[in-house]
């Protein structure tokens, strides 16, 4: 259901619940309690904005954990042409995760601890694990995948030294430079 229609709907709904109630406020016998039926159409309406909102926010969850993975990316992207730029001879780390960036292997830290430990199982960083290889001194690069392919993400994320960051939305495709540019 799209998000105009449940515009026209809630109130609609909240107008016959109101409705009910008043209809039963006014019966001609003076109880105040309410039947069962009442509460079965209370909890009715309850399960079905619930039915609505749950996957709103799931979809906002994905949506965050996907902006904060392609933050990250350039994070790392730029830490690693920092790191280019502050040895000499000129190169990427040599190392095949992202530890070289972080403290004690660096320092200064071009990356905080926990994003360097991103590639390691049960260590996602806000939902993606995030894998660095250095082919050689000049070239590098970096992919971002979801921890739970479709419920922390739903896109696969590349970036290299040149860096341009590019996805697909295959489950288990790794991405390359030839994928989809990030807008």
């Amino acid at each position: 259901m799209h998000s105009a229609q449940a515009y026209i709907i809630f109130p609609l709904i909240l107008s016959v619940f109101l409705c009910i109630i008043v209809y039963s406020m006014k019966s001609s016998d003076k109880r105040r309690a309410f039947t069962l039926v009442e509460i079965m159409i209370v909890v009715t309406i309850i399960a079905i904005l619930s039915g609505l909102v749950i996957p709103q926010m799931l979809r906002s969850r994905m949506s965050a954990n996907e902006a904060a993975a392609i933050a990250a990316l350039r994070t790392i992207s730029n830490a690693c042409l920092s790191y280019y730029s502050d040895v000499i001879p000129h190169a990427f780390p040599e190392t095949n995760n992202l530890v070289a960036l972080a403290v004690p292997n660096s320092n200064p830290a071009y990356i905080d601890a926990v994003l360097a430990n991103a590639d390691a199982p049960n260590r996602a960083k806000q939902g993606y694990y995030f894998s660095y290889v250095s082919a050689d001194s000049e070239h590098f690069s970096l992919v971002g995948w979801p921890a739970d392919f479709g419920r922390s993400g739903g896109r696969n994320f590349f970036v290299n030294q040149a860096g341009t960051i590019t996805y697909n939305s295959i489950e288990d495709q790794v991405p390359t430079e030839d994928d989809l540019p990030i807008q």
